[in-house]
C-alpha cells in the first residue's frame, strides 16, 4: 500500500469495497466529510513534524469511521525496501498448546462467565492500532519508528458521534533502546484527529443495538460487510469492524469465539504475551489461496475476551518479507 501526495483517492477506494459498488455516489454527510478533508477543516489533514509527511488517523480513521469498514491507522515514510532492517512490529512468538479449539473455547467461556462485563453492549470502542505504510526513507535511515495510534469512539442511535484519535508511543521496530525523536515518529499525544458527527452523519449501516446469540451478530455482521459464506479470515477481519465501533458484553464474546473456534478452517497458535503484557491464546486463519495473508485472533487467558487481531504476511510481496506484522489492533481487556 502506498499512499502519495494526493491520497484521497486510495483512501476513498477502501471504502467497504464489499458493500459499496463501484459507481455508488457519496452520501451528503459522506461529501461533506470529504469536503472537510480536501479544506483542512476539524483537524482531518495532514500533520508536517520534522519535514517528513505523517498521514496518519487524521485522515483515514475519519473517512473509515464514517463510512463503517475496518478503521486503521498509518505510519508512512516506513522503509525502503532494498535496506536490511526491521520493517515492522516483532511478530508474537507461541509456545504450542495441548488444548483442542473446544477446549480453548470451553475456556474462554469459563473466564467470560467469571468476569466482570456490561449487561448491555456500548456504542463506544477504544483501541490502539498500526497499520503497515509501505513508503520510502530518506537516505542514511537505518532504523524505522512504529507509531501506534490511540482511537476513542463514541456515537448515539440518532448517528451522532465523537472520534478522536491521538499518537501512541512510538517505538523502534528493531526493539533498539532509546527514545524515538521527532524527526523519526511524531510524538505521543498529539492529536491527529477530532471529528464531531451531528445527527444522521455517522453512517453506520445499523445503529441498532446488536443481539447476543450467535445469529443476531451473525446478522450484524453481515450489515456491516460479511458474506454469508466467509472465510474464517474474513471473519475475524470483521469482527474487527464490529470491535472498533461497539463495546460488547462477555456473552457476545462468547457467541463470537464460538463463531470462528467452531469451524475448520482455524488453527490454535498457542499461548503468548501480546503487545500489553497481557497472556493470551492466538487463534489464526489464512486467507483466500494466493493473497499469502494471515489474521490472529487473540484472546485473553484472563478474561476470556478477545483482546487483539494481527494481520501477518506468510509470503513477501513488495519488499515486505514473509512473516511481517502488515496490522495490529488491540482493546483493553476489562471493562470500566
Amino acid at each position: 500500500m502506498d499512499i502519495n501526495d494526493d491520497p484521497l483517492a486510495p483512501l476513498m477506494s477502501s471504502i467497504d469495497p464489499a458493500r459499496t459498488p463501484s459507481g455508488a455516489d457519496l452520501t451528503p454527510p459522506q461529501r461533506a466529510l470529504l469536503e472537510r478533508i480536501k479544506t483542512g477543516d476539524d483537524h482531518v489533514s495532514p500533520n508536517r513534524i520534522g519535514g517528513r509527511k505523517w498521514w496518519g488517523a487524521g485522515v483515514a480513521s475519519a473517512v473509515i469511521a464514517a463510512c463503517v469498514v475496518m478503521a486503521f491507522v498509518i505510519v508512512p515514510n516506513l522503509f525502503s525496501p532494498s535496506r536490511a532492517t526491521a520493517m515492522t512490529p516483532p511478530p508474537l512468538e507461541y509456545s504450542p498448546l495441548s488444548q483442542t479449539a473446544e477446549q480453548v473455547l470451553d475456556m474462554a467461556i469459563t473466564r467470560l462467565s467469571g468476569s466482570a462485563g456490561l449487561d448491555s453492549p456500548r456504542r463506544s470502542a477504544d483501541y490502539t492500532g498500526w497499520y503497515l505504510q509501505v513508503d520510502n526513507l530518506p537516505k542514511g535511515d537505518t532504523r524505522v519508528a512504529i507509531s501506534p495510534q490511540v482511537t476513542n469512539l463514541t456515537w448515539w442511535e440518532d448517528r451522532s458521534g465523537q472520534l478522536t484519535v491521538v499518537t501512541g508511543e512510538p517505538y523502534w521496530a528493531d526493539e533498539a533502546m532509546g527514545t524515538v525523536p521527532a524527526s523519526a515518529a511524531p510524538p505521543p499525544g498529539e492529536v491527529l484527529t477530532d471529528v464531531t458527527f451531528a445527527a444522521g452523519e455517522f453512517d453506520v449501516p445499523n445503529a441498532e443495538l446488536p443481539g447476543p446469540s450467535s445469529a443476531e451478530l451473525f446478522n450484524y455482521l453481515t450489515d456491516i460487510g460479511l458474506a454469508p459464506d466467509a472465510d474464517a479470515f474474513t471473519l475475524i477481519e470483521t469482527y474487527k469492524r464490529l470491535l472498533t465501533l461497539w463495546t460488547l458484553t462477555n456473552d457476545q464474546h462468547a457467541a463470537l469465539l464460538g463463531m470462528i473456534l467452531k469451524r475448520n478452517d482455524v488453527e490454535i497458535l498457542g499461548g503468548t504475551t501480546d503487545r500489553l503484557g497481557r497472556d493470551v491464546v492466538g487463534v489464526a486463519a489464512e486467507a483466500a489461496a494466493g493473497s499469502g495473508l494471515q489474521a490472529t485472533l487473540l484472546i485473553s487467558s484472563t478474561t476470556g475476551r478477545i483482546v487483539g487481531i494481527e494481520t501477518n504476511r506468510l509470503t513477501p510481496l513488495d519488499g515486505v518479507p514473509a512473516g511481517s506484522v502488515v496490522s495490529y489492533t488491540v482493546w483493553k481487556d476489562s471493562i470500566e
